[in-house]
C-alpha cells in the first residue's frame, strides 16, 4: 500500500516489521502525548504576531459564549503557547507522541533532536529521509520510540522547513531510570530543574521570510545603492530580537527601507549613533562598506495588534541556599547567542546530552544554534532581589580581528528567589522542576544593580592582541582560559571533556582504550578514514553590492557540498526525492531513481561508511565551511567530540571568503 505525502510516496513498511512491532508491544508505555499544531497568534516580546503552536490536548477545551452553538471558541488553559510542550521520560521508557496537523496547507514532521533512534530510525522525523511528514489541514501521525541512551537534555522540532523558527519547538528530558542516579547530581548535587531556550527571533513569520529570500520574479524596483534596480531578495542575518523561554523585550521602534538604506552606505555604527551623514562613505570592499557584517531588514507596524513595549520577562527559579540546574538551549535559526546571569557564576556540567567533567565558575558562555549545554548555578545571592539574565546574538566571537560594529540583538529573563511554579511530577527524590511561567508575585520585587549589561560587548573590539574581547568581554570570559590567538568557540569548547560512560547503554567499542582517568577523558580507536565535507554559497548579493544587478534573475540564492573546480561535482542539499531515502534504499532504489536524474550538481551529497558490528569503525570528519558566517552542524543519531579548529588561510582567517 502506499500513502502520498504531497509529492513523495510512503510505502507502508508493517509486514517487514512485524516482529520488531511485537515487541515494542510487549514494552510498557509510557504516558501518551497528545499534540495539535495550528496557527495562533501571540506576542512573545510584545509584537503580536501569526506564530505555529503546538498545543496540548490536556488543556485544550471549547467555550461556548452563553450556550450559543454559532458561538464556540478554542481556549487554552496554559499561560503561553512558545515553547511546546515539555517531554520527560526515563532512560529505557517508550514515548508515544501522536499530532494532529491542523495547519491549513502545511506539512509537518518532528525531529527529536539527539535522541539517537538506534534500530528505530523511520522515528526521527526528518522528511525525504528517513519517513513522510504528516499530511496538512487535519492529517493526523504518531511518534512511538524508546528512549535507549543516557540521561541528559535534548529538545525537539519541526523538521519540515523552516517551521520551528514560528514556535515549532519543545524540551525532551531524559531522566536517570527508577534504580539509578544522575551522574550530574552525583557530581554537583542541585535541589531544582529548568529548561532555557533561548533563540533569535523574527517579527514576521517564516513563510513571509521565505517568499522574500526567495523571489526573484523582479515585480518592482526599489532603490540599491542609489541606483533603481528590480525587487532584489534579502535575508535577516543577523536577527533583531531574542527570546528567553519564550519571552523577550522589543522597543517597538520599526526601521523603515530608508534606514536600511543608511545601513547599506554607512555602516551600523552610523545608524546606531544617529550620527550626521558623514562627507565620505566608507571604504567599500567587495562592495560592502567596511564596519559592518550584517544586513539590515526593514520592519512594518503589527497587523494582529497593538506592540508593547513592557511586556514580561520570562521567570527563572532559584531557592535560597539551594540550586538551580538550567538546561540551556539554543533553538533558534540563524545565529549563536552569549548568556551571563547577573551577579552569578556557573559550572557547566554536560553538553549535547553527555555529562562532562564539571567546568567553572563562569560568568558567561556561547551556543551555537541547536546546542545544548546544562550549567548548574548556586543560588547564593540576596533572595529580596531579582536578578536579569541576558542572551545575547554572539557574532564577535566568532569573528576573530573584527573592528566592525554589528547588530546584536539581547533580551532577558529574570531568576526570582523563591517564586514561579513547579510541575506536580518530580523524577528525582527532593529536585523540583519548574515550568516556563511568569512569577506574578514577584512584580514588587526590586531589581539588583546590572553589573555586566549588553552594552558592554557592542564595543568594537576583538583587535590584535586581544582576540575574546577588550575591556569587560575579556574578564569575562577569563575563566576559560583563553588566550590570544585561539578561537573562542572552539577554546571553550576544548575544556568540555565527556565522562566515561557509566550507562551499558553507552560503552566504549571494542578496542577503544580509556585515557585521562581522572579527568574521565575518552580516547576513541583511531579512524580509519578522514572525511571532507564542505558547504558554501553564493548569490547574496547584500554581501557584494557591486554585482547585486547581476543577480537579477537567479532562482535564490543556492548552496553547494563539496563542491569542485567552477562548483562542477557539487551536491544539492536541499532537493527532494520521490520517496524518502531509507525507504528507498530498504526497496532497493537507487539515488538516481529516487532523484529521477545522474546530475551530481542535482543529487545530495552522500558518505558512505562501513558498519561492523563486531569491530565498529571510527571515522574523523572534516567540516569546511567557505561561509561568510559561523555555521552549525547536527549528526542525526551520533554523539561526537570536537577535536580541532583551523583556518585554511590563517592570515586572511574569516575575512578569506567574505
Amino acid at each position: 500500500q502506499a500513502r502520498h505525502c504531497s509529492t513523495m510516496v510512503c510505502r507502508s513498511v508493517a509486514p517487514l516489521h512485524a516482529h520488531a512491532l511485537l515487541l515494542l508491544a510487549r514494552l510498557a508505555a509510557a504516558e501518551e502525548y497528545h499534540w495539535v499544531v495550528q496557527e495562533d497568534v501571540a506576542a512573545p516580546d510584545g509584537y503580536p504576531r501569526t506564530v505555529i503552536a503546538v498545543l496540548d490536548k490536556r488543556f485544550l477545551s471549547v467555550v461556548s459564549e452563553e450556550g450559543h452553538p454559532n458561538n464556540e471558541r478554542m481556549a487554552y488553559h496554559l499561560p503561553q503557547q512558545l515553547p511546546g510542550p515539555e517531554i520527560r521520560a526515563r532512560e529505557g521508557e517508550r514515548v508515544v507522541v501522536h499530532i494532529e496537523n491542523r495547519l491549513p496547507t502545511a506539512e509537518i514532521s518532528i525531529h527529536w533532536h539527539g535522541i539517537h533512534m538506534k534500530h528505530q530510525a523511520w522515528m526521527d522525523g526528518t522528511p525525504g529521509v528517513t519517513g513522510c511528514a504528516i499530511a496538512a489541514n487535519g492529517g493526523t501521525g504518531s511518534y512511538n520510540f524508546t528512549v535507549d541512551q543516557e540521561p541528559g537534555t535534548h529538545w525537539w522540532h519541526s523538521h519540515a522547513g523552516p517551521q520551528y523558527a514560528d514556535g515549532v519547538f519543545g524540551a525532551f528530558v531524559i531522566e536517570p531510570a527508577a534504580d539509578s542516579k544522575d551522574r550530574v547530581q552525583e557530581l554537583m548535587p542541585y535541589t531544582d530543574d529548568q529548561v532555557l531556550f533561548i533563540q533569535d527571533w523574527l517579527h514576521e513569520t517564516y513563510h513571509d521570510i521565505s517568499a522574500r529570500y526567495k523571489s526573484r520574479t523582479g515585480a518592482f524596483t526599489q532603490s540599491i545603492g542609489n541606483k533603481r534596480l528590480p525587487f532584489l531578495p534579502d535575508y535577516p542575518w543577523p536577527s533583531s530580537y531574542i527570546l528567553l523561554n519564550g519571552r523577550g523585550q522589543t522597543d517597538c521602534k520599526m526601521r523603515l527601507w530608508k534606514d536600511c538604506e543608511m545601513v547599506r552606505d554607512f555602516g551600523w555604527a552610523h545608524y546606531f549613533n544617529n550620527s550626521i551623514i558623514p562627507a565620505s562613505r566608507p571604504e567599500v570592499i567587495d562592495g560592502l562598506p567596511s564596519g559592518t557584517l550584517g544586513q539590515c531588514m526593514p520592519e512594518r507596524p503589527p497587523l494582529m495588534g497593538e506592540c508593547n513595549p513592557t511586556a514580561r520577562p520570562a521567570s527563572l527559579h532559584c531557592k535560597p541556599g539551594g540550586a538551580t540546574r538550567f538546561r540551556l538551549v539554543n533553538s533558534g535559526f540563524s545565529v549563536p547567542l552569549r548568556i551571563w546571569m547577573d551577579h552569578h557564576r556557573f559550572t557547566v556540567v554536560a553538553r549535547d546530552g553527555v555529562p562532562i567533567v564539571p567546568t567553572g565558575p563562569h560568568h558567561a558562555v556561547v551556543l551555537s544554534v541547536g546546542q545544548r549545554l546544562d550549567i548548574v548555578v548556586q543560588c547564593d545571592q540576596d533572595p529580596a532581589y531579582r536578578y536579569k539574565v541576558f542572551a545575547m546574538v554572539a557574532l564577535r566571537e566568532f569573528y576573530p580581528g573584527s573592528t566592525d560594529t554589528n547588530m546584536e540583538a539581547s533580551s532577558y529573563a529574570v531568576v526570582t528567589y523563591g517564586g514561579g511554579e513547579a510541575y506536580e511530577d518530580t523524577f528525582e527524590k527532593g529536585v523540583a522542576i519548574w515550568k516556563p511561567t511568569w512569577c506574578s508575585r514577584c512584580e514588587n520585587t526590586p531589581f539588583r544593580d546590572v553589573q555586566i549589561v549588553p552594552k558592554d560587548f557592542t564595543e568594537a573590539g576583538m583587535t590584535e592582541g586581544c582576540t575574546i574581547g577588550c575591556n569587560f568581554r575579556k574578564r569575562i570570559y577569563a575563566s576559560w582560559n583563553i588566550e590570544h590567538p585561539q578561537y573562542v568557540p572552539f577554546a571553550i569548547e576544548s575544556k568540555m571533556t565527556p565522562l566515561p560512560p557509566k550507562s551499558p547503554r553507552r560503552r566504549l567499542s571494542a578496542g577503544a582504550t580509556p585515557a585521562g582517568a581522572e579527568a574521565g577523558a575518552l580516547m576513541a580507536r583511531p579512524a580509519i578514514e578522514r572525511l571532507l565535507i564542505s558547504v558554501g554559497g553564493r548569490g547574496n548579493w547584500w554581501n557584494n553590492l557591486s554585482s547585486a544587478e547581476s543577480h537579477f534573475g537567479l532562482k535564490y540564492e543556492w548552496w553547494t557540498m563539496n563542491n569542485g573546480p567552477l562548483y562542477t561535482n557539487s551536491h544539492s542539499p536541499l532537493a527532494t526525492p520521490s520517496e524518502p531515502v531509507m525507504l528507498g534504499s530498504l526497496f532497493g532504489r537507487s539515488l538516481t531513481d529516487l532523484y529521477g536524474t545522474s546530475d551530481p550538481q542535482r543529487l545530495p551529497f552522500v558518505q558512505r561508511l562501513r558498519y561492523d558490528r563486531a569491530s565498529p569503525k571510527t571515522y574523523e570528519v572534516v567540516f569546511i565551511n567557505w561561509e561568510g558566517q559561523q555555521h552549525p552542524w547536527h549528526t542525526h543519531g551520533h554523539s561526537l567530540d570536537i577535536v580541532g579548529h583551523g583556518w585554511l588561510n590563517p592570515e586572511t582567517e574569516w575575512r578569506g571568503r567574505f
